[in-house]
C-alpha cells in the first residue's frame, strides 16, 4: 500500500538548492535542461518543518556527529567525574555507534531518536560502578571487555517518526540500519530551465564621498521555475518501522503530507524570499500495485511564451492531470482507493472527471478524507 503525493509548485526567482560551485542545481530530462531541487534538500525541509513537529506532537530524531557531547552533558549533570565519563564514552560510543575522530566527534552523521539516546545512557548508568571499577589510570584493565558485554543491552529500534520515514544507514553498525518508508524524487522543472545571473554591489557605510567604487561586488546565479514534486510513503514499511502502532502510523502519514506541502528549502531566501506554496496537490492512496510517478507528463517542457491567456502553473497542472488520466486508462485504476486534488484556480471539469479525481476546496478537507480512506484500508488489510 502506498500514499503518493504529486505537487506543482511555481517559484519566483530563487536559488533554493545549490551545487558545489554555488550554482542552482539542474539536470537534463527529455532532452532539455531543467532546474532541479535534490531529494536530500526536500527531505530536510520536510523533517525540520514546524508543521511536521506540530502534527506529530512527539520528539523528532537527532542527526549529528556530536553524540559524545550529548551523552557527556547528561552524565556530568548527574555529578559524574569528567575523567570517568570521557574514558567510558570514548570506549563505548565506537562500539555502539561508530568510530570517533580526533575531536571526539563521530566520523559520520548519526541519526538516533531521543529514546535511543536514553537507551545508551541508561545502559551505562545501570552499570556505572562496575565500569568505573575497571578504570585504572591509563591501563583500564578489563574495561573494554565490560563495555563489549553491554553492547547487546543497547536495544535500538524505538524509532522516532522521521527515522521511520527517512531511514538510517550506518556502515559500522548495519544491525541498526532502517529501511526508509518514504521515497522522495528530485523535483524538476516542468519548463525548460533558463539560468540567469544577478550582479550585485554593496556599499561601505563609512566610505567618504571622495572615495569611488563599491565595498564589494559579485554575482549570484538563479532561475525561476515551476517544479513537479513527487514523493510517496510505503505504508507497509512504515508500519513495520513503527512496530505496528496504527495511531502513530496515521499521524506520521498526515504529518508527511502536510509538511511536504508547506516545507520550502531555505537556500538564499534572505535575498530572494521565494515563499511560493504549491499551486496544486494531488494525493493518491494506492492499495495495491506499483507506485507511479507522473514525471513523463513533462518529457516535453511546458511552454507559455507568446500567450497572454496561459500561465505556467495552470498549464503544468492540466498536463499532469491529463497524464494521470492517460496512465489510468492504460494500466487501470483498480488499486486506487482515493484520489483527491486541491489547487489554486480552476481546472476543466471534464479533465478531472476523466482522471477519476475528486476536487477539494482546501487541503485540510482533502487530507481528512484521505485519512478516512487510509484508516479503512489498513483496517481491511489487517
Amino acid at each position: 500500500m502506498f500514499v503518493e503525493l504529486h505537487l506543482i509548485q511555481n517559484f519566483a526567482p530563487h536559488c533554493l538548492n545549490r551545487d558545489e560551485t554555488n550554482s542552482p542545481k539542474d539536470c537534463e530530462f527529455g532532452g532539455y535542461r531543467r532546474a532541479r531541487i535534490s531529494s536530500q534538500c526536500l527531505k530536510r525541509a520536510i523533517r525540520t518543518s514546524p508543521v511536521f513537529m506540530q502534527e506529530l506532537d512527539s520528539e523528532i530524531g537527532v542527526r549529528t556527529k556530536l553524540t559524545m557531547k550529548l551523552l557527556k552533558e547528561r552524565f556530568l549533570a548527574e555529578g559524574r567525574s569528567e575523567e570517568d565519563v570521557n574514558t567510558i564514552l570514548e570506549g563505548f560510543v565506537p562500539l555502539t555507534i561508530g568510530a570517533l575522530d580526533k575531536g571526539n566527534k563521530t566520523k559520520t552523521l548519526v541519526f538516533l531518536s531521543n529514546r535511543e539516546f536514553d537507551v545508551i545512557h541508561d545502559t551505562l548508568k545501570d552499570n556505572w560502578e562496575a565500569l568505573v571499577g575497571k578504570i585504572d589510570g591509563k591501563k583500564n584493565v578489563g574495561l573494554e571487555e565490560e563495555l563489549k558485554k553491554l553492547v547487546n543491552q543497547c536495544k535500538f529500534g524505538d524509532l522516532s517518526p522521521d527515522i521511520a520515514l527517512f531511514g538510517r544507514m550506518m556502515a559500522e553498525r548495519p544491525a541498526i540500519n532502517v529501511d526508509a518508508a518514504a521515497q522522495v524524487a528530485h523535483a524538476i522543472s516542468t519548463n525548460r530551465a533558463n539560468m540567469e545571473m544577478d550582479f550585485f554591489t554593496a556599499i561601505d557605510d563609512l566610505q567618504t564621498d571622495s572615495e569611488m567604487g563599491a565595498g564589494m561586488m559579485g554575482t549570484v546565479e538563479f532561475n525561476s521555475s515551476c517544479f513537479y514534486r513527487y514523493s510517496l510513503v510505503d505504508v507497509n514499511q512504515l508500519m513495520k518501522n513503527l512496530k505496528n502502532d496504527r495511531g502513530l502510523l496515521t499521524r506520521t502519514v498526515k504529518a508527511f503530507i502536510k509538511a511536504s506541502v508547506s516545507a520550502i528549502p531555505t537556500g538564499k531566501q534572505t535575498s530572494m524570499a521565494a515563499h511560493n506554496p504549491p499551486s496544486m496537490a494531488l494525493v493518491v492512496l494506492r492499495e495495491k500495485g506499483q507506485p507511479i510517478s507522473l514525471t513523463n507528463a513533462f518529457a516535453k517542457p511546458v511552454a507559455v511564451f507568446g500567450s497572454e491567456d496561459k500561465d505556467l502553473a495552470t498549464e503544468s497542472i492540466s498536463r499532469l492531470v491529463k497524464h494521470y488520466a492517460d496512465v489510468g486508462k492504460m494500466y487501470g485504476t483498480d488499486g486506487v482507493g482515493f484520489a483527491g486534488l486541491c489547487m489554486i484556480g480552476d481546472l476543466d471539469k471534464d479533465t478531472l472527471s476523466s482522471a477519476g479525481v475528486k476536487e477539494y476546496g482546501n487541503m485540510d478537507q482533502m487530507v481528512a478524507e484521505l485519512l478516512e480512506a487510509f484508516n479503512a484500508s489498513i483496517a481491511d488489510a489487517a
